[in-house]
């Protein structure tokens, strides 16, 4: 009977072999899928400018996929849009913090945005050098 018995297993043992062989080899979910959500909304470029600075323009290069509806409340706002990239100018009195949004498809794509200060005004229209001037993307 020890043979039967290890026969038995031997068989049943194959079987399994088979069976979880042929179930991997389906086009259905093999484990726990995930679902990636997205998060439409607006992105905020966030503005650092030196201390003493009093600046009434900026032109800020931004890319990215999807952009759409840019705001920049309390301030004139001219854009020119190609794909994937936006060139905007802002026209009013500038302060560090907050100074445009802009809507996208998915917030959680947040690394594929990018900004660039280009060109800085002062008060007597002159041009600065845009080095001094930082801008972020933040959710």
């Amino acid at each position: 009977m020890a043979d039967r018995g290890s026969s038995m297993r031997a068989s049943a043992g194959a079987v399994l072999l088979v069976v979880a062989t042929a179930w991997s080899c389906t086009d259905g979910p093999v484990g726990p899928t995930a679902t990636a959500t997205v998060d439409p909304g607006f992105l905020t470029v966030e503005f650092a400018a030196p201390p003493a600075h009093r600046d009434i323009g900026v032109l800020l290069d931004i890319e990215g996929p999807g952009i759409e509806a840019v705001r920049a409340p309390g301030l004139e706002l001219y854009r020119s849009e190609a794909p994937g990239r936006y060139q905007v100018i802002l026209a009013g009195s500038l302060r560090s913090g907050p100074l445009l949004r802009f809507r996208v498809p998915d917030r959680n794509r947040l690394p594929q945005y990018r900004v660039r200060v280009l060109q800085v005004t002062s008060e007597d229209y002159a041009l600065r050098d845009p080095a001094g001037y930082r801008a972020a993307i933040t959710r």
